[in-house]
């Protein structure tokens, strides 16, 4: 049975640490046990993923590769803290969770390096429950708004993920999105996580498009990037009142 597992990072930040609420439910909606704790502070954490980014950006691979290894070494010792407050937050996920199990993973904050990190790396994900997909979102009442001002050119950025398409076409899609004016898209055909990461993340988009199987059920909907890979969003629950698979 697959079990979802919800991480509320509501406040906090690297130099004070971050209280978060976890709540692990079945996909059915029935709450099997919610647990307040606190993620210790780890200062470290910013400078590691900025010296990944510019390494990215402009030194060698094998300079990337390190600053990569360095940073995913610091998120595995960050979350295996021994702090208390921390501690009962795996010993809640061990004792509620299965070590075959699906697990769904949504990790919620305002904070947006702490979404950007790689959080698969957990050893508690990465060796324990190997069956998990992790998930990230801003708080749900954070909204984000854009004025342009009426003498420049009001153009539309969108990020198109054209994913798992097997059985259907998508072209028509891809063609309407290329119909529109005023609109700059940058397409992303079956990417894999990373890809996606790293387009998403990389600079400021008006609206994600996506075309490809997904699935919706209970508020929760499960888009199929490729083939073989899926991530997941929360939406609030009006929008989904009853379940819809398909395209």
């Amino acid at each position: 049975m697959t079990k979802v597992v919800s991480f509320d990072f509501f406040s906090g930040d690297f130099e004070w640490g971050f209280e978060v609420a976890m709540q692990i439910d079945e996909e059915e909606g029935r709450t099997l046990g919610k647990i307040r704790g606190k993620l210790p502070q780890a200062t470290h954490i910013p400078k590691l993923y900025g010296d990944w980014r510019e390494a990215k950006a402009n030194l060698p691979q094998i300079k990337q590769k390190q600053c990569a290894e360095a940073l995913k070494a610091g998120i595995k010792e960050w979350l295996s803290s021994p702090a208390p407050e921390w501690q009962k937050v795996r010993e809640e996920l061990h004792g509620k969770l299965q070590q075959d199990e699906e697990v769904r993973v949504l990790i919620q904050s305002a904070d947006t390096l702490l979404i950007k990190l790689p959080w698969q790396e957990w050893d508690i994900f990465a060796n324990t429950y190997r069956k998990s997909d992790v998930a990230f979102s801003l708080p749900e009442y954070q909204q984000v708004s854009k004025a342009v001002p009426v003498h420049e050119k009001a153009e539309v950025r969108i990020l198109a993920i054209l994913g798992d398409s097997k059985g259907i076409n998508l072209e028509k899609d891809k063609q309407y999105l290329e119909e529109l004016t005023n609109a700059e898209i940058v397409f992303l055909q079956e990417p894999n996580r990373q890809q996606l990461s790293d387009n998403l993340w990389k600079q400021p988009w008006d609206m994600l498009f996506f075309a490809g199987h997904s699935y919706s059920k209970e508020g929760t909907g499960k888009f199929y990037i490729n083939e073989n890979e899926r991530i997941y969003s929360r939406f609030p629950q009006e929008v989904a009142q009853k379940e819809s698979p398909g395209k």
